[in-house]
């Protein structure tokens, strides 16, 4: 509510509840799954931090994994955009030095990239709520080149203030006309607790730009 200046009133329309009810979550500390997804699906958070205030892989753990790697990997802020940390190999490849490429938002190497597509894919990646399997294709602009890459990664929430991270690896490849576009996305989720019928159907509702939605 602080970060998005929400108001007792907003969070009771998107839940369905009396703003009472919202004041009883917040004293209480209390909510039910349902809503607790109802909610972190309209405003971008992960639901089991939302309820639990608990985090599902630590950061550390994702950093450590990408910087020690010989693999084209990066570790990537879904929240932020931020390059947090970056596979050996990439910064040879690219001849990047660490202080060119950590902390610069991902926008800056894919110029082609619409920042506002970008954060609609945040806020599914949220909505559908836990470890999320991502692709996507885009031209990734270097130094020297212009070359089309596929990202496949994982995202999942990692810290205390409900922020996401992903770690993503690079692969050179053919292009095949979608590069850059909601074309090439491709999510899967991997939870313990599916998503019933009603709320598949309101994803597919709010986001019908990417029709495999409703194949969940």
């Amino acid at each position: 509510m602080k970060r998005d200046g929400l108001t007792y009133q907003q969070l009771s329309d998107y839940a369905d509840v009396s703003v009472q009810a919202v004041h009883r979550w917040l004293s209480s500390g209390a909510i039910s799954d349902l809503k607790a997804r109802t909610i972190a699906r309209e405003v971008g958070v992960d639901w089991l931090w939302l309820k639990h205030g608990v985090t599902r892989l630590p950061l550390e753990t994702f950093y450590d994994v990408v910087a020690s790697s010989t693999e084209r990997l990066v570790l990537t802020c879904w929240d932020t955009l931020e390059l947090i940390a970056v596979g050996s190999s990439i910064l040879e490849e690219f001849e990047y030095e660490p202080a060119e490429v950590l902390g610069k938002s991902v926008m800056h190497f894919v110029p082609e990239l619409s920042e506002a597509d970008f954060r609609r894919g945040q806020k599914l990646v949220h909505a559908l709520a836990g470890s999320i399997e991502h692709s996507f294709r885009f031209y990734l602009q270097d130094k020297y080149t212009r070359r089309p890459y596929q990202m496949r990664g994982r995202g999942i929430t990692t810290d205390d203030e409900g922020l996401t991270y992903a770690i993503g690896e690079l692969n050179l490849v053919e292009p095949n006309g979608t590069e850059g576009s909601l074309r090439s996305v491709r999510f899967k989720r991997r939870s313990a607790i599916p998503l019933s019928e009603e709320e598949i159907a309101r994803l597919v509702e709010k986001f019908p730009e990417y029709p495999w939605l409703a194949e969940l």
